[in-house]
């Protein structure tokens, strides 16, 4: 689906289920993160970002979800990715869960230079207890023609009332290339993250990486490896 079409769609769908908003339930978040990373990958050149996200769950299993996120210092400071999601999730029985969607992310021209670049994959996952996986598909993934599937595990280890601690592992698979980008090989990555509620607000820290090969931003090539460390507040 076209970047035209994807987000008037969510938009459309948000302002229809935030209407009654009385009959389900709306979340937001306000996150502080020393870095962006995504898929064992930096996309705010290693600078703390801020995030806002609001979402709402509809009684019938249709949610939707959008998020803002802006890099605080850098030349790039300012408004850099835009994303929102469309789903359903149902319950098959007591423990397993099954969520299906569509997940759109959108860049300004302050992450990827003077143009904009954007993607939509379409997804579905399964959720048992304390462990969940899902599956992304991409036709244009950052590139047209560039098609992907994207497959993670994310597994509760530990939960109290006050700590969290979870791990994931990822794998990105690249299935058709353009021949300019034939040298592009799978990826992997994986993240431990611990959290601790505080008054109001989570505490967190999340030591990640991936591979192979380096990342490179700022015109560097940076390790893959890195320890993130933010605070959100729930509302």
């Amino acid at each position: 689906m076209a970047a035209s079409r994807t987000w008037p769609a969510i938009i459309a769908a948000l302002s229809i289920f935030l209407a009654p908003a009385a009959h389900g339930q709306v979340a937001g978040s306000v996150s502080l993160e020393s870095d962006d990373r995504f898929r064992g990958r930096s996309l705010s050149n290693g600078q703390p970002v801020a995030t806002f996200s609001i979402g709402y769950d509809h009684p019938s299993g249709i949610y939707v979800d959008a998020a803002a996120v802006a890099q605080l210092v850098g030349d790039e400071a300012g408004l850099t990715r835009l994303q929102g999601d469309i789903g359903y999730a149902v319950r098959l029985d007591p423990a397993l869960s099954l969520d299906v969607g569509m997940q759109h992310t959108q860049f300004t021209s302050r992450y990827s230079g003077a143009r904009t670049a954007h993607y939509t994959e379409i997804f579905v996952g399964l959720t048992r207890d304390r462990v969940s996986a899902r599956v992304y598909y991409a036709a244009d993934y950052f590139r047209p023609g560039t098609q992907t599937l994207y497959g993670e595990v994310e597994v509760a280890i530990a939960r109290s009332e006050k700590w969290h601690l979870s791990a994931h592992a990822g794998r990105l698979f690249y299935l058709k290339l353009a021949p300019a980008y034939s040298r592009f090989r799978d990826q992997y990555d994986w993240r431990l993250s611990l959290g601790r509620d505080f008054h109001g607000f989570e505490l967190h820290a999340a030591l990640s990486g991936g591979g192979p090969g380096a990342d490179f931003y700022a015109r560097d090539a940076h390790a893959r490896t890195a320890l993130v460390v933010g605070v959100s507040h729930v509302f």
